[in-house]
């Protein structure tokens, strides 16, 4: 889908000619705390939304320029070596391959461990000469998708969104590898299909993680374009952290306008699917209504 006008600025551009990712990892010196996720979790110590002068609930919000917060820059690789482990598992460089997580339309997620530290890690898998031919606007692929979620992640860590550790680009090989925090548990989806019902103090406990992350996001100028309960991952401690992010897009300012709306339909706020909107970082929140309507 698409909007007739164009944006006023131009999304930060994102190129696949080259595997060498934009927005590089500098320095984090002066990068501010995480104040959104502290401001929110003070507000909602006991369960409320913050009222105001109306009487009506509201969401902190107050943007401000993207800026890189990686204490850790994101490693990026520029060779992939396909070898075998001593226990017979295929071997991508120093990760050993043990089961497959999950598959998508972009491509799959396997479970692999760090040989050297045993560290588990969940790595996405994409077909570089499949995406190229993926076209989903005039001008782009598929793949100027998964470069612009690289570009984007390499940027950001906060406790309610995946962390990128490492990116494995070869330009001899037709994949690139996306090494991710590995978190234990399920997706969203998952525990809904499960229990049916969640009860109401968990439900508010996931709800104030989703928003946390939101916040951060929108605080960064970023737009995740596609949040559903199947790209919300819960670990086993209850944490919920914001996954995939191939329909994200990051802003200079608060005035571009988003002329592509991608992401799921069913969660897809209103104004996309009939054809006249504009998507800001203003976090309209018309897709977590639904998420907390479901839970």
């Amino acid at each position: 889908m698409t909007n007739q006008r164009n944006p006023k600025r131009p999304v930060l551009p994102m190129t696949c000619a080259s595997n060498q990712f934009s927005q590089e990892c500098t320095s984090n010196i002066g990068c501010p705390q995480d104040d959104a996720e502290n401001i929110f979790y003070h507000n909602f110590s006991y369960g409320d939304f913050p009222v105001d002068k109306n009487g009506q609930q509201s969401i902190p919000y107050s943007p401000r320029k993207a800026q890189n917060c990686k204490k850790i820059p994101v490693t990026v690789t520029t060779f992939v070596r396909h070898t075998k482990h001593s226990n017979g598992r295929k071997k991508i460089n120093e990760y050993v391959k043990e089961r497959k997580i999950s598959h998508g339309s972009y491509g799959k997620v396997v479970l692999y461990r760090n040989s050297n530290s045993g560290t588990p890690y969940a790595i996405k898998v994409v077909c570089k000469s499949r995406l190229h031919k993926f076209r989903i606007t005039g001008s782009e692929t598929a793949m100027n998708d998964v470069l612009r979620e690289v570009s984007i992640l390499k940027t950001l860590e906060h406790p309610n969104i995946i962390n990128l550790v490492e990116v494995i680009d070869d330009q001899k090989s037709d994949y690139l590898y996306m090494v991710l925090e590995y978190v234990e548990g399920s997706t969203m989806s998952k525990i809904l299909e499960m229990k049916e019902r969640i009860d109401e103090t968990t439900a508010r406990r996931y709800f104030k993680d989703v928003i946390a992350g939101l916040i951060f996001l929108h605080q960064h100028n970023i737009v995740h374009g596609d949040i559903k309960p199947e790209n919300l991952l819960v670990s086993t401690s209850g944490r919920v952290k914001i996954v995939d992010f191939s329909f994200g897009h990051a802003f200079e300012d608060d005035n571009d306008e988003l002329w592509r709306c991608p992401g799921t339909p069913a969660f897809t706020a209103p104004e996309c699917c009939s054809g006249m909107f504009i998507i800001s970082t203003s976090p309209k929140g018309s897709c977590v209504c639904i998420i907390s309507y479901k839970l």
